[in-house]
């Protein structure tokens, strides 16, 4: 008898290990199977990461070109701004010499009244000057508003 039950016990041991290499190999296979599975979703992932990032890296080189784009108008535009003033003061300075050439030497009250009728012809002027300019932006002949002259 006891033979059998050697027999048998034996008979188990052999199915028992048989049962766990099985489960083993199923447990291995399915472990496996989802890496496999995790590794492909983790690729997908990763495609359409870089893809956004490629987006990305596109938007901020546009953006980059834009603000260095401004960046060299805005230096042009000071740079005309710098221009124009000291054009103004050359300007400035040659009326300024001007209007002591014209002006007579006389007492301090006609040199009051003469320096008005100066200010007034030179608003007169810078109202014909900037009938010139929108006559040849827009080519009519609109009448100056000072000094309700003509331009022809």
């Amino acid at each position: 008898m006891s033979n059998i039950f050697d027999k048998q016990i034996s008979a188990l041991n052999t199915a028992l290990t048989s049962l766990q290499q099985k489960l083993q190999q199923e447990a291995i296979t399915e472990l496996y199977e989802d890496t496999e599975n995790d590794v492909k979703t983790l690729n997908e992932r990763y495609h359409k990461l870089k893809i956004i990032l490629q987006t990305h890296q596109t938007q901020l080189a546009n953006l980059q070109d834009l603000i260095s784009t401004k960046v060299k108008l805005i230096d042009s535009l000071k740079h005309k701004q710098n221009s124009l003033k000291e054009k103004l003061g050359v300007a400035a300075k040659a009326s300024d010499e001007s209007r002591k050439r014209v002006l007579p030497k006389s007492p301090i009250s006609d040199l009051h009244d003469n320096s008005e009728e100066l200010s007034g012809l030179q608003k007169c002027l810078e109202g014909i000057e900037e009938m010139f300019y929108k006559l040849d932006a827009v080519n009519q002949k609109p009448l100056c508003k000072n000094c309700t002259l003509l331009i022809n």
